[in-house]
């Protein structure tokens, strides 16, 4: 799911629009938040320091000493990358079937050959309240982030520090936007448009 935004106004319509970026009447729009290249030089830029902090975490619940390299052969180191990640994006689904959404699936490109980056799950134009939504983003960062100790002291910890500790950095994305949804009205409606997020609240009926 997706420190610059762009505000806009407009209404959307009270099931989902057929262009959602052309909303019809029955909610008003109070903010739509885009990821902007400077979102994503913070992201790059906090997310280091955090998936470092994670191997100094991690490693040491996997290895009893702060590790200083890691011997993880590539193929397993691979496997489990986009095992845990992959897990990172089910229990966003999971949550977005949970609150009554149809989880969807893609994949992040960069660049102009659109070279992929990261899979997401999203429910494009559904309506999130704004606790179900700030669930739904936080769950996976929590629960994997916490399952990485038990899972660093298991046999297979030596592989799996260094794929949880990625998973921590990668997490700064979701924190971001956890902070831009904290920053909108209790009553506020979110919706997922997988590069933005849209705030909008019930319009009033005169």
């Amino acid at each position: 799911m997706s420190v610059d935004g762009r505000a806009s106004s407009g209404r959307i319509g009270d099931g989902l629009a057929a262009d959602l970026d052309r909303p019809a009447p029955a909610e008003e729009i109070i903010y739509e938040w885009h990821a902007t290249p400077k979102t994503n030089g913070y992201w790059i830029v906090w997310s280091i320091p955090v998936a470092v902090a994670g191997m100094f975490a991690y490693g040491t619940v996997a290895t009893g000493s702060p590790p200083t390299q890691s011997s993880i052969p590539p193929l397993p180191l691979i496997a489990a990358v986009v095992a845990v990640f992959g897990l990172h994006e089910a229990v966003h689904a999971i949550l977005i079937a949970a609150f009554g959404a149809r989880p969807e699936f893609g994949i992040v490109r960069v660049g102009r050959s659109g070279v992929p980056l990261a899979i997401f799950a999203t429910a494009l134009g559904h309506l999130f309240t704004r606790r179900q939504y700030l669930i739904v983003t936080a769950a996976p960062m929590v629960i994997l982030s916490l399952a990485g100790i038990p899972a660093c002291l298991s046999p297979l910890g030596s592989y799996l520090w260094l794929p949880f500790a990625w998973h921590l950095g990668g997490c700064v994305g979701d924190a971001i936007i956890i902070w831009r949804t904290l920053r909108q009205p209790a009553d506020v409606l979110c919706q997922d448009l997988s590069d933005s997020t849209r705030f909008v609240r019930r319009a009033s009926v005169i």
